[in-house]
């Protein structure tokens, strides 16, 4: 879950690079509450086909409202899907476990949606991984004009989706 820092040419060479050995690559979005598609944030914001920004979204039992996260970065066009990053139960220093916060712990949960992907269609391609991934959101109004998607990935959705993608079509 890498986010922060500036625009390097190598960095995103190498993310080119991965895109051609058929690599997802999952970017935190940030955590400054800022807009990637004004002030951009690497490697979030690096323009390659394989890279996912993701934003953080957070849940409320007393309202059952979804939303973006306060501190959540986020950008129609830079950022493009949303996953729960606020209380999320981790493995942490001393051998224990912590509820954390942030874009940190939304991006995992989208590698790990990929890696339940690749076992049930293991000839998905990284840019057809993405299209999936995209298309398997429920949308969150707080996320219409924040994130490309306009949603929370459902992973229901995104095995489903992957299991009727014909394999001949690749």
């Amino acid at each position: 879950s890498w986010g922060g820092g500036n625009y390097s040419r190598a960095l995103h060479d190498a993310l080119a690079h991965t895109y051609a050995h058929n690599t997802m690559f999952f970017a935190a979005a940030g955590n400054s509450a800022g807009n990637n598609d004004s002030a951009p944030l690497y490697p979030a914001s690096y323009d390659v086909p394989n890279v996912v920004a993701v934003a953080a979204t957070s849940y409320s039992s007393v309202s059952h409202i979804e939303s973006l996260a306060s501190f959540s970065n986020f950008g129609s066009r830079t950022v493009h899907i949303g996953a729960p990053g606020v209380g999320i139960l981790s493995t942490y220093t001393g051998n224990q476990f912590s509820n954390l916060s942030g874009t940190s712990m939304a991006t995992p949960m989208m590698a790990g949606i990929a890696a339940l992907m690749l076992r049930e269609r293991p000839e998905v391609n990284a840019y057809q991984m993405k299209s999936i991934l995209m298309g398997a959101t429920d949308a969150v109004n707080a996320l219409s004009s924040k994130t490309s998607t306009g949603g929370r990935i459902n992973v229901l959705k995104a095995i489903q989706n992957v299991k009727a993608s014909a394999s001949d079509s690749y």
